[in-house]
């Protein structure tokens, strides 16, 4: 039972060969909203490196985690749908999570990550000044 909800991400779903293309392509492309697209990532980058772990012959540790979410992962989707103030709001959490994961004065790639993405959601917003001002941060980061 999905309580009502209504998903469709199959892009194998039928399509019919009349003139309404963009009807057709809302149907295999639609989400209704937001946090079912999440909820689509959430499964589908685990699943990812699954199959890559099973592509690559590399033995698989057990248990797998088949559903990943996370504060970046949110990011990535917002980004992805032009919301640049939640993508930015998202980032800055990643940023103070990896700053207290790894420590301030630690110079460690996944934080460099988190600066230069919010380098890249502000020069999106249109701050050009806070845009590289990240990003040096971040590029000062990835040389030590």
């Amino acid at each position: 039972n999905n309580r009502g909800q209504v998903e469709n991400m199959s892009a194998l779903s039928a399509m019919s060969t009349g003139r309404d293309i963009g009807g057709n392509l809302q149907k295999v492309f639609y989400f209704s909203n937001t946090q079912q697209l999440i909820r689509y990532y959430n499964t589908a980058r685990p699943l990812q490196h699954f199959i890559s772990q099973l592509a690559n012959g590399r033995s698989l540790v057990w248990p797998t985690n088949l559903f990943y979410n996370s504060v970046s992962l949110k990011a990535e989707v917002y980004e992805s749908l032009c919301d640049c103030e939640k993508s930015k709001t998202f980032w800055e959490q990643t940023l103070q999570a990896n700053l207290l994961k790894y420590g301030e004065s630690i110079a460690h790639p996944e934080t460099a990550i988190s600066l230069h993405e919010l380098g890249k959601t502000w020069d999106r917003l249109g701050d050009c000044r806070k845009a590289i001002s990240y990003n040096e941060q971040a590029l000062q980061m990835r040389r030590l």
